[in-house]
């Protein structure tokens, strides 16, 4: 993918710093920035800083934890901060509970451990590109988002549009009637 960066920043949070490894060197050439984060308050921080185009998110945190419960409530903090965030959940311990969990709290997307690299690439590039057609102009982004770097505001369907996820539907609404 030498065809430039097509996204400003994807921000990963996950205890595991191979898995963090490998997302970034998948990632880097979407994106011009990939910051990745073992632990969530220091990620916080940076969305603090500077909003991102995508937050991968993993959703379990403690040793042996499989219920996604620390994911969720890490997904629960990041939305406060920014309602219009595009999380995706990455675990280990997937389940189709876990899974239509994450999306009715306001997940965008689900990947499971070990992934693909063709789908969390396109599951990412789909997340972003969802981030940039509903970005509303904000002090913490509208320096980032007039940079030269090109976007792209092109969509590429993955497993279901985002108007099938209900907790996002008002967003988008608003977002196009401003």
């Amino acid at each position: 993918m030498n065809q430039g960066k097509r996204f400003g920043r994807c921000i990963i949070i996950d205890d595991d710093p191979d898995i963090l490894l490998s997302a970034r060197l998948l990632l880097r050439d979407l994106f011009a920035e990939v910051a990745a984060f073992q632990d969530p308050h220091e990620a916080l921080a940076a969305m603090d800083a500077e909003l991102p185009d995508v937050v991968l998110l993993d959703a379990n945190f403690g040793r042996g934890a499989t219920d996604a419960a620390e994911g969720f409530r890490w997904l629960g903090e990041i939305l406060k901060r920014d309602p219009q965030a595009v999380v995706v959940m990455i675990t280990a311990h997937a389940g189709i509970g876990v899974a239509v969990e994450a999306m009715k709290r306001g997940a965008t997307d689900f990947v499971s451990k070990p992934w693909s690299n063709e789908r969390l690439l396109a599951t990412v590039r789909t997340a972003a590109s969802l981030r940039t057609s509903r970005d509303i102009p904000s002090p913490k982004t509208q320096a980032f988002r007039t940079s030269p770097r090109p976007r792209s505001r092109a969509y590429t369907p993955c497993s279901a549009p985002p108007s099938a996820h209900p907790s996002r539907a008002p967003a988008r609404r608003r977002a196009r009637s401003s």
